[in-house]
């Protein structure tokens, strides 16, 4: 429910921003220097990026929000191949 002001206006409050935050900080540390299932590198910028579109979807767990993206990126990878 704290995400439905991001969907409304793009905007994220403090909470939200705090999830996001969260979010991506522990998928760098869970990340950092290795290879996540197929995915060559994990880059940053990527995993921000789907980090935001989850929480622009409604997500505000940090912990699914970082697996969602994740995720996405094995998808598009995939797909891409």
């Amino acid at each position: 429910m704290r995400h439905v002001t991001a969907r409304m206006h793009g905007v994220f409050g403090p909470e939200c921003l705090g999830d996001i935050d969260a979010a991506f900080s522990a998928a760098m540390d869970r990340f950092e220097g290795i290879a996540v299932a197929s995915i060559e590198v994990v880059e940053p910028k990527d995993l921000a990026r789907r980090i935001i579109e989850e929480a622009r979807s409604g997500e505000t767990e940090p912990q699914l929000l970082w697996r969602a993206a994740v995720a996405r990126m094995l998808v598009a990878q995939r797909t891409e191949a």
